[in-house]
Protein backbone atom coordinates (compact mmCIF):
# COMPACT_ATOMS: atom_id res chain seq x y z
CA UNK A 1 0.00 0.00 0.00
CA UNK A 2 1.30 3.47 -0.89
CA UNK A 3 2.45 5.38 2.19
CA UNK A 4 0.48 8.52 3.00
CA UNK A 5 2.51 11.68 2.47
CA UNK A 6 1.59 15.12 3.81
CA UNK A 7 3.06 18.37 2.50
CA UNK A 8 3.12 21.26 4.96
CA UNK A 9 3.69 24.79 3.64
CA UNK A 10 4.12 27.56 6.21
CA UNK A 11 3.49 30.92 4.55
CA UNK A 12 4.09 34.53 5.46
CA UNK A 13 2.76 37.31 3.22
CA UNK A 14 3.97 35.82 -0.10
CA UNK A 15 0.83 34.82 -2.03
CA UNK A 16 2.47 34.65 -5.48
CA UNK A 17 5.32 32.46 -4.28
CA UNK A 18 2.86 30.37 -2.30
CA UNK A 19 0.95 29.71 -5.53
CA UNK A 20 4.16 28.44 -7.14
CA UNK A 21 4.82 26.10 -4.19
CA UNK A 22 1.27 24.80 -4.33
CA UNK A 23 1.42 24.25 -8.08
CA UNK A 24 4.59 22.20 -7.61
CA UNK A 25 2.85 20.08 -4.97
CA UNK A 26 -0.22 19.49 -7.14
CA UNK A 27 1.82 18.79 -10.29
CA UNK A 28 3.56 15.75 -8.81
CA UNK A 29 3.72 12.56 -10.86
CA UNK A 30 2.28 10.91 -7.74
CA UNK A 31 0.21 13.39 -5.79
CA UNK A 32 0.45 13.88 -2.04
CA UNK A 33 -2.36 12.63 0.15
CA UNK A 34 -2.67 15.94 1.95
CA UNK A 35 -1.52 19.56 1.67
CA UNK A 36 -1.61 21.86 4.68
CA UNK A 37 -0.98 25.60 4.34
CA UNK A 38 -0.34 27.27 7.69
CA UNK A 39 -0.52 31.07 7.56
CA UNK A 40 1.34 33.15 10.15
CA UNK A 41 1.14 36.36 8.12
CA UNK A 42 -1.49 39.00 7.50
CA UNK A 43 -1.76 39.32 3.71
CA UNK A 44 -5.46 39.25 2.72
CA UNK A 45 -4.54 37.68 -0.65
CA UNK A 46 -3.15 34.48 0.85
CA UNK A 47 -6.41 32.58 1.17
CA UNK A 48 -7.68 33.71 -2.25
CA UNK A 49 -4.39 32.55 -3.80
CA UNK A 50 -5.01 29.06 -2.44
CA UNK A 51 -8.51 29.01 -3.90
CA UNK A 52 -7.15 30.17 -7.26
CA UNK A 53 -4.72 27.24 -7.38
CA UNK A 54 -7.42 24.77 -6.33
CA UNK A 55 -9.63 25.93 -9.20
CA UNK A 56 -6.93 25.10 -11.73
CA UNK A 57 -5.62 21.81 -10.35
CA UNK A 58 -7.22 18.55 -9.34
CA UNK A 59 -5.89 16.76 -6.31
CA UNK A 60 -6.23 16.62 -2.54
CA UNK A 61 -8.02 19.38 -0.68
CA UNK A 62 -5.71 22.10 0.55
CA UNK A 63 -6.28 22.59 4.28
CA UNK A 64 -5.83 26.23 5.24
CA UNK A 65 -4.90 26.91 8.87
CA UNK A 66 -4.10 30.15 10.67
CA UNK A 67 -1.38 30.59 13.26
CA UNK A 68 -0.13 33.35 15.55
CA UNK A 69 1.17 36.33 13.59
CA UNK A 70 4.95 36.30 12.95
CA UNK A 71 5.44 33.02 14.84
CA UNK A 72 6.87 30.44 12.43
CA UNK A 73 7.65 27.99 15.23
CA UNK A 74 4.04 27.85 16.42
CA UNK A 75 2.90 27.57 12.80
CA UNK A 76 5.10 24.53 12.25
CA UNK A 77 4.10 22.91 15.55
CA UNK A 78 0.40 23.40 14.75
CA UNK A 79 0.64 22.01 11.22
CA UNK A 80 2.79 19.01 12.18
CA UNK A 81 0.20 18.09 14.83
CA UNK A 82 -2.58 18.40 12.23
CA UNK A 83 -0.86 16.27 9.56
CA UNK A 84 -2.28 12.78 9.02
CA UNK A 85 0.39 11.36 6.69
CA UNK A 86 2.94 8.70 7.60
CA UNK A 87 5.66 10.93 6.11
CA UNK A 88 5.87 14.73 6.11
CA UNK A 89 7.52 17.23 3.75
CA UNK A 90 8.06 20.75 5.13
CA UNK A 91 8.07 22.99 2.06
CA UNK A 92 8.88 26.70 2.36
CA UNK A 93 6.47 28.99 0.55
CA UNK A 94 9.18 30.53 -1.66
CA UNK A 95 10.56 27.18 -2.84
CA UNK A 96 9.13 24.43 -5.04
CA UNK A 97 9.32 20.68 -5.58
CA UNK A 98 10.57 18.89 -8.69
CA UNK A 99 7.72 16.94 -10.39
CA UNK A 100 8.90 13.49 -9.29
CA UNK A 101 9.75 14.34 -5.67
CA UNK A 102 7.02 12.22 -4.10
CA UNK A 103 7.55 9.38 -6.56
CA UNK A 104 11.23 9.32 -5.58
CA UNK A 105 10.31 9.40 -1.89
CA UNK A 106 7.94 6.45 -2.23
CA UNK A 107 10.57 4.39 -4.07
CA UNK A 108 12.96 4.98 -1.18
CA UNK A 109 10.37 4.38 1.55
CA UNK A 110 9.76 0.90 0.12
CA UNK A 111 13.47 0.08 0.58
CA UNK A 112 14.45 1.57 3.93
CA UNK A 113 14.26 0.03 7.39
CA UNK A 114 12.19 1.28 10.31
CA UNK A 115 15.36 2.88 11.70
CA UNK A 116 15.29 5.49 8.93
CA UNK A 117 13.44 8.61 10.05
CA UNK A 118 14.61 11.03 7.35
CA UNK A 119 14.95 10.77 3.58
CA UNK A 120 17.33 13.46 2.31
CA UNK A 121 17.02 14.66 -1.27
CA UNK A 122 19.66 16.61 -3.15
CA UNK A 123 18.60 20.14 -4.06
CA UNK A 124 19.55 23.21 -6.05
CA UNK A 125 19.58 26.86 -5.03
CA UNK A 126 18.79 29.53 -7.59
CA UNK A 127 19.71 33.19 -7.56
CA UNK A 128 17.45 34.48 -10.31
CA UNK A 129 18.91 37.99 -10.17
CA UNK A 130 22.49 36.81 -10.48
CA UNK A 131 21.56 34.00 -12.90
CA UNK A 132 23.43 31.49 -10.78
CA UNK A 133 22.58 27.97 -9.65
CA UNK A 134 24.23 25.96 -6.87
CA UNK A 135 23.93 22.18 -6.95
CA UNK A 136 23.98 20.49 -3.52
CA UNK A 137 24.65 16.76 -3.55
CA UNK A 138 24.10 15.18 -0.16
CA UNK A 139 26.21 12.10 -0.94
CA UNK A 140 29.33 14.26 -0.66
CA UNK A 141 28.50 15.67 2.76
CA UNK A 142 28.97 14.09 6.19
CA UNK A 143 25.69 14.32 8.06
CA UNK A 144 24.67 12.95 11.41
CA UNK A 145 23.90 14.05 14.95
CA UNK A 146 27.37 15.56 15.40
CA UNK A 147 26.93 17.80 12.35
CA UNK A 148 23.45 18.82 13.48
CA UNK A 149 24.67 19.74 16.96
CA UNK A 150 27.51 21.82 15.53
CA UNK A 151 25.50 23.54 12.76
CA UNK A 152 27.45 21.89 9.93
CA UNK A 153 26.44 20.59 6.51
CA UNK A 154 22.68 20.19 6.79
CA UNK A 155 20.31 21.36 4.05
CA UNK A 156 17.10 23.33 4.67
CA UNK A 157 14.11 21.22 5.82
CA UNK A 158 12.41 20.98 2.35
CA UNK A 159 15.23 18.64 1.29
CA UNK A 160 13.96 16.14 3.84
CA UNK A 161 10.95 13.85 4.09
CA UNK A 162 10.34 12.96 7.74
CA UNK A 163 8.81 9.91 9.31
CA UNK A 164 5.72 11.46 10.90
CA UNK A 165 5.78 9.45 14.13
CA UNK A 166 9.26 10.80 14.98
CA UNK A 167 8.87 14.42 13.93
CA UNK A 168 5.53 14.66 15.76
CA UNK A 169 7.04 13.39 19.01
CA UNK A 170 10.50 14.92 18.87
CA UNK A 171 10.38 18.27 17.05
CA UNK A 172 11.29 21.30 19.15
CA UNK A 173 9.03 23.91 17.52
CA UNK A 174 6.79 24.02 20.57
CA UNK A 175 9.67 25.41 22.63
CA UNK A 176 9.94 29.15 23.12
CA UNK A 177 13.01 29.90 21.02
CA UNK A 178 15.38 28.43 18.47
CA UNK A 179 15.78 28.16 14.77
CA UNK A 180 13.86 26.13 12.25
CA UNK A 181 16.63 24.11 10.57
CA UNK A 182 19.45 22.76 12.73
CA UNK A 183 17.15 22.91 15.73
CA UNK A 184 14.86 20.37 14.05
CA UNK A 185 17.69 18.04 13.02
CA UNK A 186 19.34 18.16 16.45
CA UNK A 187 16.01 17.36 18.13
CA UNK A 188 15.15 14.35 15.97
CA UNK A 189 18.38 12.68 14.87
CA UNK A 190 19.14 10.95 18.19
CA UNK A 191 16.13 8.75 17.43
CA UNK A 192 16.83 7.42 13.95
CA UNK A 193 18.94 7.31 10.82
CA UNK A 194 19.25 9.36 7.64
CA UNK A 195 18.90 7.88 4.17
CA UNK A 196 20.34 9.89 1.27
CA UNK A 197 18.32 9.38 -1.90
CA UNK A 198 20.81 10.68 -4.48
CA UNK A 199 17.97 12.51 -6.29
CA UNK A 200 17.29 16.22 -6.68
CA UNK A 201 14.05 16.87 -4.80
CA UNK A 202 13.41 20.58 -4.67
CA UNK A 203 14.49 24.03 -5.80
CA UNK A 204 15.36 26.73 -3.27
CA UNK A 205 14.73 30.27 -4.52
CA UNK A 206 17.78 31.92 -2.98
CA UNK A 207 17.62 35.24 -4.81
CA UNK A 208 19.63 37.24 -2.34
CA UNK A 209 18.11 39.54 0.26
CA UNK A 210 20.04 41.17 3.06
CA UNK A 211 17.30 40.15 5.52
CA UNK A 212 17.10 36.52 4.39
CA UNK A 213 17.31 34.15 7.35
CA UNK A 214 19.78 31.81 5.64
CA UNK A 215 22.34 34.63 5.43
CA UNK A 216 21.69 36.08 8.90
CA UNK A 217 24.91 35.80 10.89
CA UNK A 218 23.34 37.24 14.05
CA UNK A 219 20.66 34.53 13.89
CA UNK A 220 23.34 31.85 13.58
CA UNK A 221 25.14 33.26 16.63
CA UNK A 222 21.88 32.83 18.55
CA UNK A 223 21.73 29.25 17.31
CA UNK A 224 25.27 28.56 18.57
CA UNK A 225 24.22 29.70 22.05
CA UNK A 226 21.06 27.60 21.90
CA UNK A 227 22.91 24.46 20.87
CA UNK A 228 25.43 24.87 23.70
CA UNK A 229 22.59 24.87 26.22
CA UNK A 230 19.68 22.88 24.84
CA UNK A 231 21.37 19.85 23.36
CA UNK A 232 23.86 18.80 26.03
CA UNK A 233 21.90 15.61 26.65
CA UNK A 234 21.95 14.70 22.94
CA UNK A 235 25.72 14.25 23.06
CA UNK A 236 25.15 10.98 24.89
CA UNK A 237 23.83 9.55 21.63
CA UNK A 238 27.16 10.16 19.86
CA UNK A 239 29.07 6.92 19.49
CA UNK A 240 32.56 8.32 19.97
CA UNK A 241 33.89 9.98 23.12
CA UNK A 242 36.14 12.00 20.84
CA UNK A 243 33.10 13.39 19.01
CA UNK A 244 31.47 14.33 22.31
CA UNK A 245 34.51 16.32 23.39
CA UNK A 246 34.74 18.22 20.11
CA UNK A 247 31.18 19.57 20.02
CA UNK A 248 32.02 22.64 22.13
CA UNK A 249 35.25 23.19 20.22
CA UNK A 250 33.38 23.18 16.92
CA UNK A 251 30.73 25.54 18.32
CA UNK A 252 33.56 27.91 19.29
CA UNK A 253 34.72 27.81 15.68
CA UNK A 254 31.20 28.50 14.44
CA UNK A 255 30.87 31.44 16.83
CA UNK A 256 34.14 32.89 15.52
CA UNK A 257 33.05 32.45 11.90
CA UNK A 258 29.62 34.03 12.24
CA UNK A 259 30.84 36.84 14.49
CA UNK A 260 33.43 37.73 11.85
CA UNK A 261 30.85 37.43 9.07
CA UNK A 262 28.61 39.84 10.99
CA UNK A 263 31.22 42.29 12.29
CA UNK A 264 34.21 41.86 9.95
CA UNK A 265 37.61 42.67 11.55
CA UNK A 266 35.75 44.42 14.39
CA UNK A 267 34.97 40.94 15.77
CA UNK A 268 38.51 40.88 17.19
CA UNK A 269 37.55 43.78 19.45
CA UNK A 270 33.95 42.83 20.30
CA UNK A 271 33.54 42.10 24.01
CA UNK A 272 31.35 39.04 23.42
CA UNK A 273 33.50 37.42 20.72
CA UNK A 274 37.06 38.76 20.77
CA UNK A 275 38.58 35.94 22.84
CA UNK A 276 36.99 33.16 20.77
CA UNK A 277 37.90 34.92 17.49
CA UNK A 278 41.56 35.15 18.52
CA UNK A 279 41.60 31.49 19.56
CA UNK A 280 40.02 30.41 16.25
CA UNK A 281 41.88 32.61 13.81
CA UNK A 282 41.29 30.46 10.70
CA UNK A 283 37.51 30.45 11.14
CA UNK A 284 37.53 34.17 11.91
CA UNK A 285 39.37 34.93 8.67
CA UNK A 286 36.94 32.70 6.75
CA UNK A 287 34.07 34.67 8.26
CA UNK A 288 35.58 38.00 7.28
CA UNK A 289 35.84 36.99 3.61
CA UNK A 290 32.50 35.10 3.53
CA UNK A 291 30.49 38.10 2.23
CA UNK A 292 32.67 38.05 -0.90
CA UNK A 293 31.39 34.58 -1.85
CA UNK A 294 28.60 35.88 -4.06
CA UNK A 295 31.00 38.15 -5.94
CA UNK A 296 33.47 35.33 -6.58
CA UNK A 297 30.68 32.99 -7.67
CA UNK A 298 29.37 35.61 -10.08
CA UNK A 299 32.80 36.10 -11.62
CA UNK A 300 33.94 32.49 -11.82
CA UNK A 301 30.69 30.55 -12.16
CA UNK A 302 31.32 26.82 -12.51
CA UNK A 303 35.03 27.00 -11.72
CA UNK A 304 34.64 28.03 -8.09
CA UNK A 305 33.50 25.57 -5.41
CA UNK A 306 31.15 27.31 -3.03
CA UNK A 307 32.24 27.48 0.60
CA UNK A 308 29.52 25.02 1.59
CA UNK A 309 31.17 22.40 -0.63
CA UNK A 310 28.79 22.54 -3.57
CA UNK A 311 29.28 23.68 -7.15
CA UNK A 312 27.95 26.85 -8.73
CA UNK A 313 26.96 27.23 -12.38
CA UNK A 314 25.53 29.81 -14.70
CA UNK A 315 22.02 29.08 -15.95
CA UNK A 316 23.49 28.10 -19.32
CA UNK A 317 26.03 25.72 -17.80
CA UNK A 318 23.40 24.14 -15.59
CA UNK A 319 21.09 23.65 -18.56
CA UNK A 320 23.74 21.53 -20.23
CA UNK A 321 23.88 19.26 -17.17
CA UNK A 322 20.15 19.09 -16.34
CA UNK A 323 18.06 20.30 -19.30
CA UNK A 324 14.68 19.27 -17.85
CA UNK A 325 15.31 20.81 -14.44
CA UNK A 326 16.77 23.89 -16.10
CA UNK A 327 13.52 24.41 -18.02
CA UNK A 328 11.53 24.09 -14.79
CA UNK A 329 13.74 26.69 -13.11
CA UNK A 330 13.47 29.14 -15.99
CA UNK A 331 9.68 28.86 -16.21
CA UNK A 332 9.30 29.19 -12.42
CA UNK A 333 10.88 32.63 -12.13
CA UNK A 334 8.63 35.15 -10.38
CA UNK A 335 8.80 38.88 -9.89
CA UNK A 336 9.48 39.97 -6.33
CA UNK A 337 6.48 40.54 -4.07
Amino acid sequence: MKPRISIIIPTFNRPEKLKRSLRSALSQSIQPDEIIVIDNGENPRTESSIKEVEENFSGPTIHYLRSKLFDIRQALATSIKAATGEWIILLDDDDYLVPDRIQNDIQQIEKVSEEVILLLQDFVRVDYTGKLIWEHLMQHKQMGLYQALTLDSFPPPPAGTWRASVIKERHSYDQANGGTDFDLYASCLPFGKIHKTGRIGYVMDDTRHCTRLTTSADHMLEMVDLHRIRFKESREYLKSDELKSTVDKRLDQQQAFFAAKLLGPHAFFDSNNSSICRQNLKETLKGIIAPLRKTFSSLLGGMLPEMRGSKSYSLKQFGQRHPGLSRLIKTSKLTEE
